[in-house]
C-alpha cells in the first residue's frame, strides 16, 4: 500500500488511535469500493479494536477472500484470533504469512509469541532470533526473545535484550514492564516498581503494568495504593481476570471480605476455568463459615485443573475446617504428590496430626511453621546454633524467643518447666506487658523483654523458638500428664485489692471477641461471639466481669441498654496493656467464659476454671482440639465447648455453665 493513498491515511489514523475517524474513513472507501480488500481489513481492526470482535473478524476474513495471501492480512488476523484464544487458527495465519513474505519479521516475532504461550520455547526462541535477524532493530523482538529466555532460566539473557531496547528507546514500555515483571519474580519490590512506573510513564494504559505496580505495592503493604493500581489495570481492560482476582486479595488485606468476594466472583464470571479466582473465592465463602459452597468451588477449581497444587491443598484445609479429617489427609497427600517439598502441605498435615494425638509425627511437620505461605510464624536467624533432642540433659543455655502473639506464646510456655527439669537453662524473651507475671511466677528462669534479648542471647549456648518445645517435650498424649495446673499467678496484692472492689456474689469474667488485623477479619468473625449471648449468665444471677480487650465500647453500650448493670469493669484497669492487672481480675474471678483469644490463655495459664467457645463444630486451632473428653490437654482447668452441644452462641454460653457449674 503506498503511503500517499487513501487506504493508507486511513491506516494512520488507526495506528494513531483515532478509531472514529478511521472507522469513517474505512466506510467512505468502501462506499466507493465495496471489495477494497484494504478498507475491509481496515474497518475489521477498527471495530476489534472498539469491541465487536465477531463483527470485525468477519471483515477480515472478507478482505482475506479477496487477497488470500497477504502476509499484513494473515498476521493481523492471527493477532486477532490469538486475543480470543484461538491459538492453532492463529498460527496457521502467520505460518502462511510467512510462506508469503519469507522475511516477515513482525510475523516471526508474533510466530514467537504464539510459540510461548503453547509452551514450545525452543522454537519460539528460534522465531524470534529470525526476526531479529531479518530486522535487528525491532524492538518488540527483543522484547519478546527476553521474555522466552527469562522463562527458559537464562535471566541475565533476558535483561540484556530488554536493556538492547532501552538503550534504542529509552522510554520502551514492553521493555520497561517486562524489566519489572523480571524483578517481581526475583523478589526485587523496589526495582520492580521503578521499572514499572517507568512503562506507564510511557503507556498509562498498560493494564498488566498497572497489575504487576499493585501486586508490588500489595507486598509492601501499601493496601490503598495497591487497590488503586488494580483500578487502574481495570479501567485499561475492564474484563483483566488477573486484575480482578488480585484486587479481590487487596481488599481481603484490608479486611473488605464481602467486596473482596466480589471481585473473586468477577474474575470467575470473566475467566470461568481462572482457578487462582475460583480458589480465593473458595476460601473467602470458608472464612465466613461456609464450608459446602467453598467445597463445591474448589472441586470445581480441580476439575478445571486437576495439576492445580494450590486448588487441592485449599480444598484440604476446607476439609480440615469442616471436620473431614481423613479426606483432608488424603488431599494433602495428593498435593505432595505434586509438590513433594511443600511446607503448606506438610505443615497441613501435621495439624492433622496434631488434632488426632499423632504428636510425633505432627509435631515434626510443624516445624515447616516458618516456610508456609504466609508464614504461620515469624522466623528468626540468631548466629547460635539450633537446640537439638541430643542437646537435652547437657546443661546448655538456651535463647528462646517467641514467634507468634501473646496466646500462643502463653501456650508453649507451659512447656517451660519441664525444659528446664530436662536440665536446660533457657532464657525467653517475652513480650514486656507479661515480663512481672513470667519472673513472678517462674522464678527460676531468666526473662527478658525484647530490648533486652540481643545482648542476653549473645551468652547463649544454643537458640529455640518457643513453639519447638513440643517437639522435644511433648510425644504422645501421657506426656500431657506434666502440664502444669498453674503456669502464672497474679500478684495476691492487686487480686486482693480487685475483690475488694467488686464486692459479693459469684463472679465470672467474660470475653467474647477475638481482635486480629484487619487482614484477619474473616477470623475475627468466627472466633467472637455477640455479646448478648452472655446475658444468659446474669439471667442466672451471676455477677459478670467484662475483661474484653480492645475498642468494643458499642458492644457495651448495647448490653448496658439491655442490661442495666449486669456488666462490671475493673476501674482504671487497661485490659489490653496491663497484662499483669488482667491476670489479678481473672483470678478474682470464680470462672471465666471466653471465646479464644489472648484472655483464654492468661486464664488457663492461671489455672481458673475456664471455658472456652467455638461455634463451630470444631476449634480452628489443634491446640483447643486436643483434649481428654472435654478437657484441653494443655491447660487442665479449661473445658472446650464447641457447636457439636449447641445451636448457636447462647447455647454455647448455657453449655460452659453447666460444665463449670455455675
Amino acid at each position: 500500500m503506498s503511503s500517499s493513498t487513501p487506504e493508507a491515511a486511513a491506516f494512520a489514523l488507526l495506528q494513531a488511535g483515532q478509531l472514529d475517524a478511521a472507522e469513517a474513513a474505512a466506510r467512505q472507501l468502501l462506499a466507493v469500493r465495496p471489495g477494497n480488500a484494504d478498507a475491509l481489513h481496515l474497518l475489521g481492526l477498527v471495530l476489534v479494536r472498539t469491541g465487536r470482535g465477531p463483527e470485525g473478524l468477519a471483515l477480515l476474513d472478507r478482505a482475506l477472500e479477496i487477497e488470500p495471501r497477504h502476509p499484513g492480512f494473515l498476521n493481523n488476523r492471527a493477532l486477532v484470533l490469538a486475543e480470543s484464544g484461538r491459538i492453532a487458527e492463529a498460527e496457521r495465519d502467520v505460518r502462511n504469512a510467512l510462506q508469503a513474505e519469507p522475511r516477515f519479521a513482525e510475523a516471526f516475532a508474533h510466530l514467537g509469541s504464539l510459540l510461548r504461550r503453547q509452551g514450545r520455547l525452543e522454537e519460539a526462541t528460534a522465531a524470534f532470533r529470525r526476526a531479529l535477524q531479518a530486522e535487528p532493530r525491532l524492538l518488540d523482538a527483543h522484547v519478546g526473545l527476553g521474555n522466552v529466555l527469562r522463562e527458559r532460566g537464562d535471566v541475565d539473557a533476558a535483561r540484556r535484550e530488554y536493556e538492547a531496547v532501552l538503550a534504542s528507546d529509552p522510554g520502551h514500555a514492553g521493555a520497561h514492564y517486562n524489566l519489572g515483571a523480571m524483578f517481581l519474580e526475583a523478589g526485587a519490590h523496589a526495582e520492580a516498581e521503578h521499572a514499572l512506573r517507568r512503562a506507564l510513564a510511557r503507556d498509562p494504559a498498560h493494564a498488566a503494568a498497572w497489575n504487576n505496580l499493585g501486586v508490588v505495592l500489595r507486598h509492601a503493604g501499601r493496601a490503598e495504593e495497591a487497590l488503586a493500581a488494580f483500578d487502574a489495570a481495570l479501567r485499561a481492560s475492564p474484563r483483566y481476570a488477573e486484575a480482578l482476582n488480585n484486587r479481590g486479595l487487596a481488599l481481603r488485606d484490608a479486611g473488605r471480605g464481602a467486596e473482596a468476594e466480589s471481585s473473586f466472583a468477577e474474575a470467575a464470571a470473566v475467566a470461568p476455568a481462572f482457578v487462582p479466582a475460583l480458589v480465593n473465592r473458595a476460601n473467602a465463602m470458608k472464612d465466613r463459615g461456609d464450608f459446602a459452597a467453598a467445597s463445591d468451588l474448589l472441586d470445581r477449581a480441580i476439575r478445571e485443573d486437576p495439576t492445580s497444587f494450590e486448588a487441592v491443598v485449599n480444598r484440604a484445609g476446607v476439609a480440615v475446617e469442616a471436620g473431614d479429617l481423613s479426606y483432608a489427609r488424603r488431599l494433602y497427600k495428593r498435593s505432595l504428590e505434586m509438590q513433594p517439598e511443600s511446607p503448606d502441605a506438610r505443615f497441613g498435615i501435621a495439624q492433622i496430626d496434631l488434632r488426632e494425638g499423632r504428636f510425633v509425627e505432627g509435631w515434626a511437620g510443624y516445624e515447616r511453621r516458618f516456610e508456609t505461605a504466609p508464614p504461620q510464624a515469624t522466623a528468626r536467624a540468631p548466629s547460635l546454633p539450633h537446640f537439638e533432642r541430643t542437646d537435652l540433659g547437657q546443661g546448655l543455655s538456651v535463647a528462646m524467643w517467641p514467634e507468634q502473639g501473646v496466646g500462643d506464646q502463653i501456650l508453649f510456655s507451659t512447656l517451660l518447666p519441664a525444659f528446664v527439669a530436662s536440665g536446660a537453662r533457657p532464657v525467653v524473651e517475652v513480650d514486656a506487658r507479661l515480663l512481672e507475671a513470667y519472673r513472678r511466677s517462674l522464678p527460676g528462669i531468666a526473662f527478658v523483654a525484647p530490648e533486652e534479648s540481643e545482648q542476653a542471647f549473645a551468652a547463649c549456648d544454643r537458640h529455640l523458638p518457643l513453639g519447638s518445645l513440643p517437639w522435644l517435650l511433648r510425644p504422645d498424649r501421657a506426656a500431657f500428664d506434666a502440664q502444669p495446673e498453674i503456669l502464672l499467678r497474679a500478684d495476691p496484692a492487686r487480686v486482693a485489692a480487685i475483690r475488694k472492689a467488686l464486692g459479693p456474689g459469684r463472679w465470672v469474667g467474660v470475653s467474647w471477641r477475638s481482635l486480629q488485623p484487619a487482614a484477619r477479619a474473616y477470623l475475627e468473625a468466627r472466633k467472637s461471639m455477640p455479646v448478648e449471648a452472655i446475658a444468659s449468665l446474669a439471667e442466672r444471677g451471676l455477677r459478670l466481669l467484662d475483661l474484653q480487650y480492645g475498642d468494643v465500647e458499642p458492644d457495651r453500650e448495647n448490653f448496658a441498654a439491655r442490661h442495666p448493670g449486669a456488666l462490671t469493669r475493673v476501674p482504671g484497669l487497661d485490659l489490653r496493656d496491663d497484662l499483669d492487672g488482667l491476670l489479678a481480675a481473672l483470678e478474682a474471678c470464680d470462672a471465666v467464659v471466653t471465646v479464644s483469644n489472648a484472655t483464654a490463655h492468661l486464664s488457663a495459664a492461671a489455672g481458673r476454671p475456664t471455658a472456652v467457645l467455638f461455634r463451630a463444630n470444631r476449634s480452628p486451632f489443634h491446640y483447643w482440639d486436643a483434649r481428654r473428653g472435654t478437657r484441653s490437654l494443655w491447660y487442665p482447668s479449661t473445658e472446650v465447648v464447641t457447636g457439636h452441644e449447641a445451636q448457636g452462641w447462647s447455647d454455647l454460653v448455657m453449655a460452659a455453665a453447666a460444665r463449670l457449674g455455675l
